[in-house]
């Protein structure tokens, strides 16, 4: 069980900085934080030693490079460690899920496809629920259209950075095999050198350089973010679905505009599902978690219909782009 560090305010600002900026260079962060650059060096490989920061990845803009986000959650029965391992393992290995998450309450798994249309997808879930659908007890799954990324501002105050928006606007974008092979490898190591990825590319380290460029200016890269041990900084990570009485316009507007303005919320998720908005959020010990969802429920009252929320366990997966 992993047990509580402590870490100081200059951890906290180093963190929360990184949360949508993990690639930024060692000079770019020390200048914002105030630090000489040894110092950050030496503070951040602190805290990668320390297990509290475990990665870095980029954001790719699914929806204008032709993918649908299809989150799907399910509840367990009959389940053995064997079984439990042999899906796991699966769902680590397909390259269309991108996200795998271990989760506590009304459900206990949450894997995401990207898919190339609705066909895309029944193809992937069919071929699960072919190999594993006596598992699932109770599925649940969702089409996101919307995704905002939101700095970690449960950790250090400091400027109101804007969050990572993903959404179709703006239109598809075109990439070729190379920039493929270069998202893929920056989704799982966001902070790679231009040197790393030439050699795993089989590009030249100025090619690398001008494809990122030209892939951040198009927006097919929205942003580079990080990840951290949660249970290590105290904090507890949970998952709320929101079901509307007016899922669409000023409503949903407003509620998103507050959800956006807490700082423990980390994720807003628009969705066509079951479930109209998913929230993501990080809270300390004692009653934070009841507090937060109290002033919720009574400043719109009249907006939410039902909700229900899980607990985060481990993410053994997060935004990895199809090779």
């Amino acid at each position: 069980m992993n047990m509580m560090i402590d870490f100081d305010e200059t951890d906290r600002a180093i963190l929360r900085e990184l949360s949508l900026n993990g690639r930024e260079s060692l000079t770019r962060l020390a200048e914002k934080l105030r630090l000489s650059k040894q110092r950050l060096g030496y503070r951040l490989r602190g805290l990668q030693r320390r297990g509290v920061l475990t990665g870095f990845f980029a954001v790719p803009n699914i929806f204008r490079l032709g993918f649908d986000h299809f989150r799907v959650f399910v509840r367990f029965q009959r389940l053995t460690e064997a079984r439990e391992k042999e899906l796991l393992d699966h769902l680590l290995t397909r390259s269309d899920v991108s996200w795998l998450t271990q989760l506590d309450g009304d459900f206990d798994l949450e894997f995401v496809v990207w898919a190339q249309g609705v066909p895309a997808f029944e193809s992937a879930y069919d071929d699960i629920l072919g190999q594993f659908g006596p598992l699932f007890q109770e599925k649940y799954f969702s089409l996101a259209t919307r995704i905002e990324f939101l700095p970690w501002r449960f950790l250090a105050d400091g400027a109101d950075n804007a969050g990572v928006v993903l959404e179709s606007r703006g239109g598809p974008l075109a990439i070729d095999a190379s920039d493929r092979r270069l998202l893929a490898e920056l989704s799982r190591n966001g902070r790679l050198s231009l040197a790393a990825l030439a050699r795993r590319c089989r590009i030249s380290p100025a090619l690398v350089a001008v494809r990122l460029r030209a892939l951040r200016k198009s927006g097919a890269v929205a942003g580079f973010g990080a990840k951290i041990d949660h249970a290590l900084l105290g904090r507890t990570y949970r998952k709320v679905f929101l079901r509307l009485e007016r899922p669409a316009g000023a409503a949903l507007d407003g509620l998103s505009a507050w959800l956006r303005s807490r700082p423990e919320v980390i994720f807003l998720v628009k969705t066509i599902g079951s479930w109209d908005l998913e929230v993501e959020l990080m809270t300390g010990p004692g009653d934070e978690f009841l507090v937060f969802m109290r002033r919720l429920r009574t400043a719109f009252a009249a907006d939410i219909a039902d909700f229900r929320s899980v607990i985060v366990l481990r993410e053994l997966k997060y935004g990895q782009y199809p090779a």
